[in-house]
């Protein structure tokens, strides 16, 4: 079978969005049985100082978040 590099180039788009769609549902199956928290399916791809960025955020009670005081 002879495909076109248009042809493989649409099936690698469509495999690529699969594959992305997989993802998305397994964490948010994840996330809705309390396995996880929001910021622990995506602070993950972020790191801080050597460490991802949500285990940095726990390890200062998230204190980086909070507005300066007035």
């Amino acid at each position: 079978m002879v495909t076109s590099p248009e042809s493989r180039r649409r099936q690698g788009i469509r495999t690529s969005w699969r594959i992305l769609n997989d993802r998305v549902e397994d964490h948010t199956a994840l996330l809705e049985t309390g396995m996880v928290t929001m910021g622990e399916i995506f602070l993950p791809y972020m790191l801080s100082g050597g460490q991802i960025l949500y285990q940095a955020l726990v390890a200062g009670e998230f204190k980086a978040l909070n507005p300066p005081p007035d």
